[in-house]
């Protein structure tokens, strides 16, 4: 059963790379690469999945393959490691990949892709810089969505679910809070001329303007947008 296929995926990976390593110059290899990351991420390797994915030298298996042990890795919890990993030139495909599963899974199911991008961001210290280059503009962030800005969107996600289910509104509004207190933690870090999230406001039904200007003086240099 399970024993026997663990077997036979461990022998593919050991042949592919006996074959990548006796592979005469210039030969196509990328499918004895792909059965060594993919079979790597099946059996849970996931030092040597990476390994695999860094070292292969086609770019398009790369990517495919990056957004693939990234999910498996959340699925196994494997969120400490995951976040270990610098992905080199990689890094914009895995964070548009975490960054899209936080935008639209359901807050409340695990795994938590708003708290894996969030850890993801806090361990490259980046609170609300944006440095990264990962945008939507559906989501009303006018920056990209560093520490504290995934940590405000799945708090708006809580929010419209608290208003859809009113039998599920004391839970929900508790993980909101939660959501907002380690949002303004992460906002904590930063220079106190930035303590803020620049967002966009759409007007709606209901809903009442509080725009108000940021002081051009707390705004670092940065440009000049509104907060809502």
């Amino acid at each position: 059963g399970l024993l026997k296929a663990a077997q036979s995926t461990e022998y593919e990976v050991h042949f592919a790379k006996r074959a990548i390593a006796s592979a005469p110059v210039g030969n196509d290899t990328s499918s004895l690469w792909s059965d060594v990351i993919h079979g790597s991420i099946e059996l849970g390797l996931w030092d040597d999945a990476y390994a695999g994915l860094m070292a292969a030298p086609y770019d398009r298996l790369r990517r495919d393959y990056a957004r693939q042990l990234v999910h498996r890795m959340c699925e196994e919890q494997a969120i400490e490691k995951l976040v270990r990993f610098s992905f080199g030139g990689l890094v914009e495909d895995v964070v548009e990949s975490l960054a899209f599963k936080a935008r639209n899974a359901d807050p409340r199911v695990r795994p938590s892709y708003s708290r894996i991008l969030y850890a993801w961001y806090m361990a490259r210290s980046d609170y609300r810089s944006g440095r990264s280059q990962d945008c939507n503009a559906s989501d009303g962030l006018l920056t990209p969505p560093t520490a504290a800005k995934v940590m405000y969107q799945r708090s708006r996600k809580l929010t419209t679910l608290a208003a859809a289910e009113p039998d599920q509104y004391f839970p929900l509004s508790e993980a909101n809070l939660e959501s907002l207190l380690v949002c303004m933690n992460a906002l904590a870090l930063v220079d106190a001329k930035n303590p803020f999230i620049v967002v966009q406001y759409t007007p709606g039904l209901g809903r009442v303007p509080l725009t108000k200007n940021i002081p051009e003086d707390r705004l670092g240099g940065a440009r000049r947008d509104s907060e809502c």
